[in-house]
């Protein structure tokens, strides 16, 4: 039997919350990645109405993008996503905020590899 939709909404928001920042060092990388799994499938099941939650659900999921377990990685990107699919703009900024960190993180390794005594 499916839960009404305030309460996957709910679960939804507990979801993100355990997914953010100082909370996401305190589960382990398996912990991270069914939470992970389970934001995606409510996401997938509550379509737009999960609206309410994508503003909380980006940061942690950028975070999550950056997590040093490959796991992790992978249902962040699964779970991104599901993001682009049913808020497509969302979804579109992610990608471009992304594409922007990975650029700024290149030139800093390039300063740095340039900056380096031989």
């Amino acid at each position: 039997m499916m839960s009404p939709e305030a309460v996957q909404i709910t679960i939804l928001h507990e979801l993100i919350h355990t997914c953010s920042g100082k909370n996401q060092s305190t589960l382990n990388g398996n912990q991270l990645q069914v939470a992970l799994i389970e934001t995606s499938h409510l996401l997938a099941t509550l379509g737009e109405a999960a609206s309410s939650a994508v503003e909380d659900l980006v940061p942690a999921l950028k975070s999550s993008l950056r997590h040093h377990d490959q796991g992790v990685r992978h249902e962040a990107a699964v779970a991104c996503a599901a993001v682009a699919s049913i808020f497509p703009s969302r979804g579109r900024q992610l990608v471009e905020d992304t594409i922007s960190d990975i650029q700024v993180e290149h030139a800093e390794l390039v300063t740095t590899s340039i900056h380096m005594p031989t």
